[in-house]
Protein backbone atom coordinates (compact mmCIF):
# COMPACT_ATOMS: atom_id res chain seq x y z
CA UNK A 1 0.00 0.00 0.00
CA UNK A 2 1.31 3.38 -1.13
CA UNK A 3 0.21 6.77 0.49
CA UNK A 4 -2.07 7.39 -2.36
CA UNK A 5 -3.59 4.07 -1.20
CA UNK A 6 -3.51 5.59 2.71
CA UNK A 7 -5.18 8.81 1.48
CA UNK A 8 -8.36 7.35 -0.34
CA UNK A 9 -8.81 5.03 2.34
CA UNK A 10 -8.93 8.04 4.88
CA UNK A 11 -11.19 10.22 2.89
CA UNK A 12 -13.21 7.27 2.20
CA UNK A 13 -13.93 6.92 6.17
CA UNK A 14 -14.67 10.63 6.12
CA UNK A 15 -17.64 10.01 3.80
CA UNK A 16 -16.19 11.06 0.90
CA UNK A 17 -17.38 9.08 -2.41
CA UNK A 18 -16.82 11.98 -5.04
CA UNK A 19 -14.03 14.19 -6.23
CA UNK A 20 -13.39 16.66 -8.83
CA UNK A 21 -10.09 17.14 -10.42
CA UNK A 22 -7.33 17.07 -12.90
CA UNK A 23 -4.49 14.82 -12.93
CA UNK A 24 -0.78 15.56 -12.78
CA UNK A 25 2.32 13.54 -12.54
CA UNK A 26 2.64 13.98 -8.73
CA UNK A 27 -0.92 13.53 -8.26
CA UNK A 28 -1.08 9.77 -9.73
CA UNK A 29 -0.50 7.87 -6.28
CA UNK A 30 -3.75 9.08 -5.51
CA UNK A 31 -5.54 7.98 -8.29
CA UNK A 32 -4.24 5.05 -8.23
CA UNK A 33 -5.73 4.95 -4.47
CA UNK A 34 -9.24 5.92 -5.87
CA UNK A 35 -8.53 2.94 -8.55
CA UNK A 36 -8.08 0.56 -6.07
CA UNK A 37 -11.11 1.69 -3.72
CA UNK A 38 -13.02 -0.27 -6.31
CA UNK A 39 -16.05 2.07 -7.07
CA UNK A 40 -16.56 3.32 -3.53
CA UNK A 41 -15.03 6.82 -4.18
CA UNK A 42 -15.81 8.18 -7.80
CA UNK A 43 -13.49 10.58 -9.29
CA UNK A 44 -14.44 13.28 -12.13
CA UNK A 45 -12.10 14.75 -14.12
CA UNK A 46 -12.61 17.86 -15.48
CA UNK A 47 -10.94 19.41 -18.36
CA UNK A 48 -9.90 22.96 -16.01
CA UNK A 49 -9.15 22.92 -12.06
CA UNK A 50 -10.86 25.72 -11.84
CA UNK A 51 -13.81 24.05 -12.97
CA UNK A 52 -12.71 20.65 -9.67
CA UNK A 53 -13.40 23.47 -7.77
CA UNK A 54 -16.30 24.83 -8.92
CA UNK A 55 -18.19 21.72 -9.07
CA UNK A 56 -16.59 20.80 -5.72
CA UNK A 57 -18.57 23.79 -4.20
CA UNK A 58 -21.81 22.81 -6.13
CA UNK A 59 -21.59 19.65 -4.77
CA UNK A 60 -21.41 20.35 -1.25
CA UNK A 61 -24.14 22.87 -1.16
CA UNK A 62 -26.57 20.52 -2.49
CA UNK A 63 -25.21 17.08 -0.48
CA UNK A 64 -24.63 19.25 2.93
CA UNK A 65 -21.06 18.16 2.93
CA UNK A 66 -17.67 18.51 2.14
CA UNK A 67 -17.14 18.98 -1.21
CA UNK A 68 -13.41 17.83 -2.57
CA UNK A 69 -11.10 18.57 -5.37
CA UNK A 70 -7.52 18.17 -6.25
CA UNK A 71 -5.34 19.39 -8.79
CA UNK A 72 -1.21 19.29 -9.47
CA UNK A 73 1.64 21.32 -8.08
CA UNK A 74 2.30 24.91 -9.62
CA UNK A 75 -0.30 25.90 -12.57
CA UNK A 76 -3.32 23.40 -11.02
CA UNK A 77 -3.03 24.76 -7.77
CA UNK A 78 -3.01 28.64 -8.93
CA UNK A 79 -6.15 27.40 -11.28
CA UNK A 80 -7.87 26.86 -7.76
CA UNK A 81 -7.79 30.22 -6.62
CA UNK A 82 -11.00 31.16 -8.24
CA UNK A 83 -13.14 28.29 -6.68
CA UNK A 84 -11.66 28.59 -3.24
CA UNK A 85 -12.57 32.51 -3.42
CA UNK A 86 -16.11 31.30 -4.16
CA UNK A 87 -16.05 28.97 -1.35
CA UNK A 88 -14.94 31.09 1.16
CA UNK A 89 -16.42 34.08 0.49
CA UNK A 90 -19.91 31.89 0.81
CA UNK A 91 -18.95 29.86 3.79
CA UNK A 92 -18.83 26.72 1.88
CA UNK A 93 -16.60 23.89 2.77
CA UNK A 94 -14.40 21.97 0.27
CA UNK A 95 -11.10 20.27 0.50
CA UNK A 96 -8.91 21.15 -1.72
CA UNK A 97 -5.76 18.85 -1.92
CA UNK A 98 -2.46 19.57 -4.53
CA UNK A 99 0.53 17.66 -4.84
CA UNK A 100 3.92 19.69 -3.69
CA UNK A 101 7.66 19.95 -5.01
CA UNK A 102 9.55 16.71 -3.16
CA UNK A 103 10.51 18.37 0.02
CA UNK A 104 14.59 18.31 -1.02
CA UNK A 105 13.56 20.88 -3.67
CA UNK A 106 12.52 23.45 -0.89
CA UNK A 107 15.30 26.21 -2.28
CA UNK A 108 14.58 25.64 -5.87
CA UNK A 109 10.90 26.74 -5.33
CA UNK A 110 11.71 30.84 -6.72
CA UNK A 111 10.92 31.76 -10.29
CA UNK A 112 10.10 28.17 -10.82
CA UNK A 113 13.97 26.84 -11.03
CA UNK A 114 11.92 23.34 -10.22
CA UNK A 115 9.80 22.93 -12.67
CA UNK A 116 6.10 24.23 -11.65
CA UNK A 117 7.50 25.55 -8.59
CA UNK A 118 5.18 27.84 -6.62
CA UNK A 119 4.47 29.34 -3.53
CA UNK A 120 1.08 27.74 -3.86
CA UNK A 121 0.29 27.59 -0.01
CA UNK A 122 1.07 30.93 0.31
CA UNK A 123 -1.62 32.17 -2.53
CA UNK A 124 -4.39 30.27 -1.68
CA UNK A 125 -3.87 30.92 2.37
CA UNK A 126 -6.37 34.18 2.13
CA UNK A 127 -9.13 31.61 0.63
CA UNK A 128 -9.01 29.53 3.17
CA UNK A 129 -10.06 28.62 6.69
CA UNK A 130 -6.85 26.42 7.13
CA UNK A 131 -3.77 25.25 4.66
CA UNK A 132 -1.40 22.47 5.65
CA UNK A 133 2.02 20.60 3.69
CA UNK A 134 2.50 16.62 4.94
CA UNK A 135 5.76 16.39 5.53
CA UNK A 136 5.65 13.01 6.54
CA UNK A 137 3.28 10.39 5.57
CA UNK A 138 3.03 9.89 9.06
CA UNK A 139 1.05 13.19 10.06
CA UNK A 140 -1.14 12.81 7.10
CA UNK A 141 -4.00 11.11 9.10
CA UNK A 142 -4.43 13.83 11.87
CA UNK A 143 -3.91 16.48 8.91
CA UNK A 144 -6.53 14.87 6.65
CA UNK A 145 -8.87 15.09 10.00
CA UNK A 146 -7.99 18.44 11.18
CA UNK A 147 -8.44 19.88 7.29
CA UNK A 148 -11.85 18.45 7.47
CA UNK A 149 -12.98 19.15 11.51
CA UNK A 150 -11.60 22.96 10.20
CA UNK A 151 -14.25 23.28 7.11
CA UNK A 152 -17.58 22.34 8.77
CA UNK A 153 -16.40 23.81 12.46
CA UNK A 154 -18.21 26.93 13.12
CA UNK A 155 -18.56 29.42 9.81
CA UNK A 156 -17.87 26.73 7.10
CA UNK A 157 -15.37 26.99 4.46
CA UNK A 158 -12.94 25.87 2.35
CA UNK A 159 -9.39 24.17 3.54
CA UNK A 160 -6.24 23.12 1.50
CA UNK A 161 -3.71 20.24 1.96
CA UNK A 162 -0.49 19.93 -0.06
CA UNK A 163 1.27 16.80 -0.48
CA UNK A 164 4.89 16.68 -1.45
CA UNK A 165 5.62 14.26 -4.26
CA UNK A 166 8.07 12.29 -2.28
CA UNK A 167 5.70 11.80 0.25
CA UNK A 168 2.95 10.41 -1.86
CA UNK A 169 5.68 7.94 -3.44
CA UNK A 170 6.11 6.22 -0.10
CA UNK A 171 5.11 3.19 1.15
CA UNK A 172 2.51 2.66 3.96
CA UNK A 173 3.17 -0.87 5.82
CA UNK A 174 0.95 -0.11 8.59
CA UNK A 175 -2.49 -0.38 9.75
CA UNK A 176 -4.71 2.17 8.11
CA UNK A 177 -6.02 4.29 11.45
CA UNK A 178 -9.59 4.68 11.81
CA UNK A 179 -11.08 7.93 11.37
CA UNK A 180 -14.45 9.62 12.91
CA UNK A 181 -17.46 8.77 11.25
CA UNK A 182 -18.11 10.58 7.94
CA UNK A 183 -17.17 14.26 9.44
CA UNK A 184 -17.60 15.81 6.21
CA UNK A 185 -21.07 16.77 6.99
CA UNK A 186 -22.20 19.66 8.39
CA UNK A 187 -23.08 21.74 10.75
CA UNK A 188 -21.11 19.95 12.96
CA UNK A 189 -22.38 21.24 16.78
CA UNK A 190 -25.44 23.57 16.33
CA UNK A 191 -24.68 26.25 19.31
CA UNK A 192 -27.98 28.04 20.84
CA UNK A 193 -27.85 32.26 21.20
CA UNK A 194 -27.90 33.20 25.16
CA UNK A 195 -31.50 33.03 26.63
CA UNK A 196 -31.33 36.92 27.51
CA UNK A 197 -30.67 38.18 23.73
CA UNK A 198 -33.16 35.22 22.53
CA UNK A 199 -36.21 36.97 25.16
CA UNK A 200 -35.08 40.57 23.99
CA UNK A 201 -35.97 39.24 20.53
CA UNK A 202 -39.36 37.94 21.24
CA UNK A 203 -39.90 40.69 23.01
CA UNK A 204 -39.23 42.88 20.03
CA UNK A 205 -41.08 40.96 17.91
CA UNK A 206 -44.03 40.59 19.71
CA UNK A 207 -44.43 44.37 19.37
CA UNK A 208 -43.52 44.57 16.07
CA UNK A 209 -46.24 46.18 13.95
CA UNK A 210 -44.81 44.98 10.48
CA UNK A 211 -42.09 42.69 10.98
CA UNK A 212 -39.59 41.03 8.08
CA UNK A 213 -37.65 37.67 8.30
CA UNK A 214 -34.77 38.27 6.16
CA UNK A 215 -32.82 35.09 5.74
CA UNK A 216 -28.98 34.39 3.84
CA UNK A 217 -26.77 31.68 3.23
CA UNK A 218 -26.27 30.74 6.89
CA UNK A 219 -29.89 29.71 6.89
CA UNK A 220 -29.72 27.20 4.03
CA UNK A 221 -26.29 26.04 5.40
CA UNK A 222 -27.82 25.44 8.92
CA UNK A 223 -30.48 24.01 6.81
CA UNK A 224 -33.50 25.78 8.63
CA UNK A 225 -36.11 25.80 6.49
CA UNK A 226 -38.59 24.10 9.23
CA UNK A 227 -37.58 26.59 12.01
CA UNK A 228 -37.96 29.56 9.51
CA UNK A 229 -41.44 28.60 8.04
CA UNK A 230 -42.69 28.09 11.52
CA UNK A 231 -42.11 30.94 13.16
CA UNK A 232 -42.85 32.99 10.19
CA UNK A 233 -46.18 31.51 10.60
CA UNK A 234 -46.30 31.88 13.84
CA UNK A 235 -45.63 35.63 13.74
CA UNK A 236 -47.36 36.07 10.06
CA UNK A 237 -44.06 37.56 8.96
CA UNK A 238 -43.19 37.69 5.53
CA UNK A 239 -39.70 35.90 4.88
CA UNK A 240 -37.51 37.81 1.94
CA UNK A 241 -34.62 36.11 1.02
CA UNK A 242 -30.76 36.37 -0.18
CA UNK A 243 -29.43 35.26 -3.16
CA UNK A 244 -27.80 32.02 -0.78
CA UNK A 245 -30.96 31.72 1.27
CA UNK A 246 -33.11 31.09 -1.82
CA UNK A 247 -34.82 28.13 -0.84
CA UNK A 248 -35.34 28.21 2.59
CA UNK A 249 -39.35 28.81 2.04
CA UNK A 250 -41.20 28.06 -1.12
CA UNK A 251 -42.26 30.69 -3.39
CA UNK A 252 -45.58 29.56 -3.26
CA UNK A 253 -45.61 29.54 0.48
CA UNK A 254 -48.23 32.96 1.60
CA UNK A 255 -45.00 34.17 3.75
CA UNK A 256 -42.54 33.12 0.33
CA UNK A 257 -41.74 36.64 -0.76
CA UNK A 258 -38.35 35.89 -2.99
CA UNK A 259 -35.30 37.68 -2.91
CA UNK A 260 -34.50 40.78 -1.45
CA UNK A 261 -31.73 43.74 -2.86
CA UNK A 262 -30.56 45.37 -5.83
CA UNK A 263 -31.13 41.92 -7.61
CA UNK A 264 -34.31 41.09 -6.33
CA UNK A 265 -38.25 41.47 -5.97
CA UNK A 266 -39.88 44.76 -6.10
CA UNK A 267 -42.32 42.88 -3.28
CA UNK A 268 -39.46 42.48 -0.97
CA UNK A 269 -37.96 45.83 -1.36
CA UNK A 270 -41.86 47.02 -0.41
CA UNK A 271 -42.02 44.72 2.68
CA UNK A 272 -38.40 45.48 3.95
CA UNK A 273 -38.66 49.54 3.36
CA UNK A 274 -41.96 49.66 5.57
CA UNK A 275 -40.86 46.72 8.08
CA UNK A 276 -40.68 48.34 11.61
CA UNK A 277 -38.07 45.74 12.69
CA UNK A 278 -35.79 43.43 10.60
CA UNK A 279 -34.59 39.97 11.58
CA UNK A 280 -31.60 38.82 9.73
CA UNK A 281 -30.88 35.29 10.47
CA UNK A 282 -27.73 34.04 8.95
CA UNK A 283 -27.19 36.92 6.89
CA UNK A 284 -23.43 38.67 6.19
CA UNK A 285 -24.60 42.40 4.98
CA UNK A 286 -23.74 42.14 1.51
CA UNK A 287 -23.45 44.65 -0.78
CA UNK A 288 -26.49 43.65 -2.77
CA UNK A 289 -28.68 42.36 -0.03
CA UNK A 290 -28.74 45.88 1.80
CA UNK A 291 -28.78 47.79 -1.52
CA UNK A 292 -25.26 49.29 -1.24
CA UNK A 293 -25.43 49.35 2.19
CA UNK A 294 -28.45 51.82 2.87
CA UNK A 295 -30.24 48.87 4.73
CA UNK A 296 -31.31 48.72 7.16
CA UNK A 297 -32.90 52.46 7.22
CA UNK A 298 -33.29 55.04 9.89
CA UNK A 299 -35.57 53.96 12.55
CA UNK A 300 -35.91 50.58 11.47
CA UNK A 301 -35.16 47.83 14.98
CA UNK A 302 -32.59 45.07 13.85
CA UNK A 303 -32.43 41.38 15.03
CA UNK A 304 -29.40 39.78 13.47
CA UNK A 305 -28.63 36.30 14.27
CA UNK A 306 -25.29 34.73 12.69
CA UNK A 307 -23.29 31.77 13.83
CA UNK A 308 -19.91 34.14 13.24
CA UNK A 309 -20.35 36.86 16.20
CA UNK A 310 -17.97 38.90 13.67
CA UNK A 311 -21.09 39.36 11.23
CA UNK A 312 -23.15 41.01 14.14
CA UNK A 313 -22.36 44.80 14.19
CA UNK A 314 -19.87 44.62 11.04
CA UNK A 315 -22.46 46.42 8.75
CA UNK A 316 -24.52 47.96 11.22
CA UNK A 317 -26.14 48.18 14.24
CA UNK A 318 -28.04 45.18 15.76
CA UNK A 319 -30.83 46.14 18.49
CA UNK A 320 -30.52 42.21 19.34
CA UNK A 321 -27.52 40.17 18.40
CA UNK A 322 -28.13 36.38 18.67
CA UNK A 323 -24.91 34.27 17.95
CA UNK A 324 -25.58 30.43 17.06
CA UNK A 325 -26.55 28.40 14.64
CA UNK A 326 -29.99 30.01 12.84
CA UNK A 327 -31.68 26.09 13.49
CA UNK A 328 -30.94 25.45 16.84
CA UNK A 329 -31.34 29.67 18.03
CA UNK A 330 -34.85 29.85 15.81
CA UNK A 331 -35.98 26.89 17.13
CA UNK A 332 -35.34 28.44 21.23
CA UNK A 333 -36.86 31.60 19.67
CA UNK A 334 -39.89 29.89 18.71
CA UNK A 335 -40.41 27.81 21.67
CA UNK A 336 -40.04 31.19 24.09
CA UNK A 337 -42.53 32.67 21.64
CA UNK A 338 -45.06 30.58 21.75
CA UNK A 339 -45.06 30.47 25.83
CA UNK A 340 -44.90 34.10 25.59
CA UNK A 341 -47.88 34.95 23.16
CA UNK A 342 -49.93 33.29 20.33
CA UNK A 343 -50.50 36.10 18.45
CA UNK A 344 -53.66 36.21 16.50
CA UNK A 345 -54.10 36.15 13.05
CA UNK A 346 -53.39 40.09 11.85
CA UNK A 347 -55.94 40.69 9.02
CA UNK A 348 -54.24 44.20 8.40
CA UNK A 349 -50.74 42.20 8.17
CA UNK A 350 -51.72 39.70 5.97
CA UNK A 351 -53.08 42.60 3.37
CA UNK A 352 -49.98 44.07 3.51
CA UNK A 353 -48.12 40.99 2.58
CA UNK A 354 -50.61 39.79 0.19
CA UNK A 355 -50.75 42.89 -1.35
CA UNK A 356 -46.75 43.29 -2.18
CA UNK A 357 -46.92 39.75 -3.79
CA UNK A 358 -49.85 40.83 -5.46
CA UNK A 359 -48.00 43.81 -6.88
CA UNK A 360 -44.77 42.07 -8.03
CA UNK A 361 -47.13 39.07 -9.68
CA UNK A 362 -48.73 41.99 -11.80
CA UNK A 363 -45.26 43.41 -12.94
CA UNK A 364 -43.96 40.28 -14.00
CA UNK A 365 -47.34 39.30 -15.87
CA UNK A 366 -47.33 43.07 -17.62
CA UNK A 367 -43.21 42.21 -18.76
CA UNK A 368 -44.10 38.93 -20.10
CA UNK A 369 -46.85 40.16 -22.19
CA UNK A 370 -44.50 43.04 -23.45
CA UNK A 371 -43.87 41.95 -27.18
CA UNK A 372 -40.43 42.15 -28.47
CA UNK A 373 -38.68 40.53 -31.69
CA UNK A 374 -36.28 38.50 -29.33
CA UNK A 375 -37.43 36.60 -26.44
CA UNK A 376 -37.39 38.38 -23.11
CA UNK A 377 -34.98 36.29 -20.44
CA UNK A 378 -38.74 37.09 -18.28
CA UNK A 379 -39.99 34.69 -20.69
CA UNK A 380 -37.42 32.10 -21.26
CA UNK A 381 -37.91 31.50 -17.20
CA UNK A 382 -41.70 31.31 -17.42
CA UNK A 383 -41.00 28.31 -19.75
CA UNK A 384 -39.06 26.68 -17.13
CA UNK A 385 -40.98 27.37 -14.26
CA UNK A 386 -44.16 25.73 -16.73
CA UNK A 387 -41.99 22.63 -16.80
CA UNK A 388 -39.78 21.95 -13.98
CA UNK A 389 -40.34 19.98 -11.14
CA UNK A 390 -40.17 20.54 -7.33
CA UNK A 391 -37.03 18.21 -6.82
CA UNK A 392 -35.28 20.22 -9.89
CA UNK A 393 -32.17 22.37 -9.70
CA UNK A 394 -31.35 25.51 -11.56
CA UNK A 395 -27.70 26.71 -11.46
CA UNK A 396 -26.94 29.85 -12.94
CA UNK A 397 -23.87 31.66 -14.01
CA UNK A 398 -22.57 34.87 -13.08
CA UNK A 399 -24.22 38.67 -13.93
CA UNK A 400 -27.74 39.02 -15.09
CA UNK A 401 -28.47 34.79 -15.39
CA UNK A 402 -28.02 34.96 -11.54
CA UNK A 403 -30.45 37.49 -11.46
CA UNK A 404 -32.90 36.33 -13.72
CA UNK A 405 -32.84 32.71 -12.02
CA UNK A 406 -32.57 34.06 -8.73
CA UNK A 407 -36.02 36.25 -8.90
CA UNK A 408 -37.93 34.91 -11.69
CA UNK A 409 -37.64 30.98 -10.94
CA UNK A 410 -40.05 29.98 -8.83
CA UNK A 411 -39.25 27.35 -6.31
CA UNK A 412 -41.67 25.20 -5.86
CA UNK A 413 -40.46 23.16 -2.46
CA UNK A 414 -37.85 24.26 0.22
CA UNK A 415 -34.38 23.11 -0.27
CA UNK A 416 -31.42 24.07 -2.23
CA UNK A 417 -32.93 24.72 -5.44
CA UNK A 418 -30.99 27.66 -6.86
CA UNK A 419 -27.17 27.85 -7.14
CA UNK A 420 -25.27 31.03 -7.79
CA UNK A 421 -21.62 32.17 -7.47
CA UNK A 422 -22.17 34.94 -5.00
CA UNK A 423 -18.87 34.28 -3.03
CA UNK A 424 -17.04 36.02 -6.11
CA UNK A 425 -19.46 36.47 -8.53
CA UNK A 426 -17.07 34.93 -11.32
CA UNK A 427 -17.78 34.02 -14.66
CA UNK A 428 -17.89 30.43 -15.90
CA UNK A 429 -19.26 28.91 -12.45
CA UNK A 430 -22.29 27.50 -14.59
CA UNK A 431 -21.28 24.52 -16.51
CA UNK A 432 -18.78 23.71 -14.00
CA UNK A 433 -21.45 24.05 -10.81
CA UNK A 434 -24.19 22.25 -12.85
CA UNK A 435 -21.75 19.09 -13.67
CA UNK A 436 -21.18 19.35 -9.42
CA UNK A 437 -24.87 19.77 -8.92
CA UNK A 438 -25.57 16.42 -11.52
CA UNK A 439 -22.81 14.57 -9.42
CA UNK A 440 -24.50 15.54 -6.27
CA UNK A 441 -28.32 15.24 -7.23
CA UNK A 442 -30.69 11.93 -6.51
CA UNK A 443 -33.47 13.38 -8.16
CA UNK A 444 -34.72 15.84 -10.30
CA UNK A 445 -33.06 17.59 -13.14
CA UNK A 446 -30.19 20.13 -13.47
CA UNK A 447 -30.82 22.97 -15.20
CA UNK A 448 -28.12 25.85 -16.22
CA UNK A 449 -28.61 29.40 -17.04
CA UNK A 450 -25.59 31.31 -18.58
CA UNK A 451 -25.33 34.26 -20.92
CA UNK A 452 -23.13 33.59 -24.13
CA UNK A 453 -20.26 35.21 -22.66
CA UNK A 454 -20.05 33.16 -19.53
CA UNK A 455 -20.49 30.08 -20.72
CA UNK A 456 -17.82 30.44 -23.17
CA UNK A 457 -15.49 30.52 -19.70
CA UNK A 458 -16.07 26.78 -19.40
CA UNK A 459 -17.09 25.00 -23.26
CA UNK A 460 -14.82 22.47 -22.76
CA UNK A 461 -16.89 20.98 -19.68
CA UNK A 462 -19.19 19.65 -21.85
CA UNK A 463 -16.90 16.84 -22.98
CA UNK A 464 -16.77 16.34 -19.10
CA UNK A 465 -20.90 15.90 -19.22
CA UNK A 466 -20.88 13.44 -22.18
CA UNK A 467 -17.84 10.85 -20.54
CA UNK A 468 -19.72 10.51 -17.42
CA UNK A 469 -23.45 11.35 -18.45
CA UNK A 470 -24.66 13.31 -16.49
CA UNK A 471 -27.80 14.84 -17.87
CA UNK A 472 -27.58 18.77 -17.49
CA UNK A 473 -30.17 21.04 -19.75
CA UNK A 474 -28.15 24.51 -20.48
CA UNK A 475 -30.32 27.41 -21.59
CA UNK A 476 -27.32 29.99 -23.16
CA UNK A 477 -28.55 33.71 -22.89
CA UNK A 478 -27.61 34.77 -26.28
CA UNK A 479 -27.86 38.70 -26.30
CA UNK A 480 -23.98 38.66 -28.17
CA UNK A 481 -22.90 41.17 -25.89
CA UNK A 482 -21.35 41.23 -22.37
CA UNK A 483 -24.59 42.27 -20.57
CA UNK A 484 -23.85 43.92 -17.23
CA UNK A 485 -21.18 45.86 -18.91
CA UNK A 486 -22.92 47.26 -21.64
CA UNK A 487 -25.31 48.23 -19.84
CA UNK A 488 -23.44 50.32 -17.06
CA UNK A 489 -21.37 51.93 -20.55
CA UNK A 490 -24.55 53.40 -22.17
CA UNK A 491 -25.90 54.47 -18.23
CA UNK A 492 -22.58 55.90 -17.47
CA UNK A 493 -20.95 57.13 -20.57
CA UNK A 494 -23.78 56.83 -23.34
CA UNK A 495 -21.61 54.27 -25.12
CA UNK A 496 -22.18 51.00 -26.74
CA UNK A 497 -19.04 49.26 -27.86
CA UNK A 498 -18.88 45.55 -25.66
CA UNK A 499 -20.41 43.21 -28.14
CA UNK A 500 -19.75 39.79 -28.60
CA UNK A 501 -19.86 37.18 -32.46
CA UNK A 502 -22.49 35.40 -32.96
CA UNK A 503 -21.75 31.67 -32.24
CA UNK A 504 -23.83 28.66 -33.12
CA UNK A 505 -23.99 26.61 -29.36
CA UNK A 506 -26.24 24.16 -30.53
CA UNK A 507 -23.85 23.00 -33.11
CA UNK A 508 -21.19 23.02 -30.17
CA UNK A 509 -23.27 20.47 -28.60
CA UNK A 510 -23.44 18.77 -31.47
CA UNK A 511 -19.77 18.80 -31.77
CA UNK A 512 -19.79 17.58 -27.91
CA UNK A 513 -21.79 14.57 -29.35
CA UNK A 514 -24.86 16.01 -27.21
CA UNK A 515 -28.35 17.52 -28.16
CA UNK A 516 -28.52 21.27 -29.49
CA UNK A 517 -31.32 23.67 -30.27
CA UNK A 518 -31.85 26.78 -31.23
CA UNK A 519 -34.96 28.67 -30.51
CA UNK A 520 -35.59 32.06 -31.47
CA UNK A 521 -39.82 32.56 -30.23
CA UNK A 522 -41.51 31.00 -27.05
CA UNK A 523 -43.12 27.74 -29.27
CA UNK A 524 -39.51 26.47 -30.60
CA UNK A 525 -38.72 26.49 -26.88
CA UNK A 526 -41.68 25.00 -25.55
CA UNK A 527 -40.83 22.43 -27.67
CA UNK A 528 -36.97 22.00 -27.26
CA UNK A 529 -37.16 22.00 -23.49
CA UNK A 530 -39.89 19.23 -23.95
CA UNK A 531 -37.32 17.72 -26.27
CA UNK A 532 -34.37 17.46 -24.22
CA UNK A 533 -36.43 16.57 -20.79
CA UNK A 534 -37.17 13.74 -23.07
CA UNK A 535 -33.59 13.10 -23.98
CA UNK A 536 -30.67 11.19 -22.38
CA UNK A 537 -28.04 13.24 -23.53
CA UNK A 538 -27.23 16.81 -22.11
CA UNK A 539 -28.38 19.27 -24.05
CA UNK A 540 -28.12 23.06 -25.08
CA UNK A 541 -30.97 25.21 -25.45
CA UNK A 542 -29.46 28.21 -27.25
CA UNK A 543 -32.10 31.37 -26.67
CA UNK A 544 -31.58 34.84 -28.99
CA UNK A 545 -32.39 37.04 -26.27
CA UNK A 546 -33.51 40.86 -25.92
CA UNK A 547 -30.33 42.75 -24.73
CA UNK A 548 -31.97 45.92 -22.76
CA UNK A 549 -33.57 43.90 -20.49
CA UNK A 550 -31.93 43.89 -16.94
CA UNK A 551 -32.98 42.04 -13.66
CA UNK A 552 -31.22 44.85 -11.57
CA UNK A 553 -33.37 47.37 -9.51
CA UNK A 554 -31.56 50.26 -10.16
CA UNK A 555 -30.82 49.63 -14.12
CA UNK A 556 -34.66 49.44 -14.67
CA UNK A 557 -34.76 53.39 -13.42
CA UNK A 558 -33.40 54.65 -16.29
CA UNK A 559 -35.77 53.46 -18.50
CA UNK A 560 -38.25 56.63 -16.61
CA UNK A 561 -35.15 58.27 -14.75
CA UNK A 562 -35.86 61.70 -12.89
CA UNK A 563 -34.28 64.80 -14.30
CA UNK A 564 -33.93 66.04 -10.92
CA UNK A 565 -31.23 63.29 -9.85
CA UNK A 566 -28.01 62.66 -11.02
CA UNK A 567 -27.16 59.14 -11.65
CA UNK A 568 -24.24 56.87 -11.62
CA UNK A 569 -24.92 53.13 -11.61
CA UNK A 570 -22.41 50.08 -10.30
Amino acid sequence: MHVGDLLANLLQQMGVDTVFGVPGAQTLPFYDGIDNSQGKIKHITLRAERSAAYAAVAYARVMNKVGVCDATVGPGAAEFTSGLGEAFNSSTPIFALFSDLPLGWEHLRDHGNASQGLYQLDMVKPFTKWTGSVTTKKALPDMIRNAFVKAVSGRPGPTALSIPEDVFLEEWAGEVPEMPVDLSKFPRYRTVASREQIEKAVTLLAEAKRPVLVVGGGAMLSQAEAEVTALAEHLTMPVLQTFTGRGVIPDEHPLGIGMMGGLGTLSAKKLVEEADVIFFAGFKSSQNSTFNWKLPYAGQHVIHLDIDEAEIGRAFNADVGLVGDVKSTLAELLRLAREKFERPKSQEREHWIQNAKREWVSFIQAELAEKKAELKPQQVIEVLNQASSQEDILVCDASFSSGWGAVYYNLKSSGRRILAPRGLAGLGFGLPAAIGAAAAAKNGQVYLLAGDGGFGYSLGELATLKQYGLKVIMFVLDNRSWGWIEWLNKLNYQKEYFGLPAIEFAKIAEGFGLKGYHVRNKAELTDALANANKDDESSIIHVDIALWETPVLSFREAANPDPSRSYKYL
